[in-house]
């Protein structure tokens, strides 16, 4: 059974990873993730039952994932669509809501290969 200071040292081990992370993410696409989103993501990763959850598919961000390698997914909109776009979170049909080089959160189309400005901020976009 783990003790209360081997759980707080795993908690910090995963903000560590996922702080290291989101700086690999912003190296390579040149965009700076906001605050509010890095805050829902660290959390998201917690996986607790919390209906601010509900109906969000946050894509994975590291490149283990088999599947899917958001560095891949960055380079390719940036060489392919010449968008420069951080996929965040799937909403079906091969579409996405991410992170815009302005910063504010947008919805990339993938019929037309373009992306619309739907929010200035991850927690305005998680509103509507």
């Amino acid at each position: 059974m783990e003790n209360i200071f081997q759980i707080i040292e795993e908690i910090s081990m995963e903000s560590i990873d996922i702080d290291k992370t989101f700086s690999k993410i912003e190296k390579a696409s040149g965009i700076s993730l906001p605050e509010d989103l890095k805050e829902y993501l660290r959390d998201y990763r917690k996986k607790f039952n919390d209906s601010k959850y509900d109906g969000v598919e946050i894509l994975p961000l590291d490149e283990s994932n088999k599947n899917y390698n958001i560095f891949n997914e960055i380079k390719y909109h940036k060489e392919e669509n010449g968008i420069n776009f951080v996929p965040i979170e799937a909403i079906g049909n091969g579409d996405y809501v991410g992170v815009m080089d302005t910063g504010e959160i947008g919805i990339y189309n993938h019929e037309n290969h373009k992306v619309k400005k739907v929010a200035d901020t991850w927690t305005k976009y998680l509103e509507m």
